[in-house]
């Protein structure tokens, strides 16, 4: 019974990481040559041209303009401008 309950916990682990669900972290490079891996959601926010993307667990507004590259999986949210909601857009750049 305890293998069977262990064999269960094990599949039910794998089957959620399998699924898309496991958290995935975004490729992130900078015009200055600065790299590193951001969490999401990343939060276009373009009528302040910026970026919102939490990093390291802290939250960052990066200008738009400063950004080079995105993982072509990332998932990217639009801001709206009327209120704080977003819509979310999975592989926008897809080349």
């Amino acid at each position: 019974m305890r293998a069977m309950c262990l064999l269960l916990a094990c599949l039910a682990l794998s089957a959620l990481f399998c699924s898309g669900c496991a958290r995935h972290t975004y490729l992130v490079e900078l015009n200055d040559n600065k790299t590193f891996y951001a969490d999401p959601p990343l939060v276009l926010d373009t009528q302040k041209r910026l970026y919102r993307m939490w990093i390291a667990g802290k939250q960052y507004r990066i200008p738009m303009d400063d950004v080079r590259y995105i993982d072509d999986a990332a998932q990217v949210c639009y801001q709206n401008g009327f209120d704080d909601t977003y819509t979310c857009f999975d592989a926008l750049y897809q080349y």
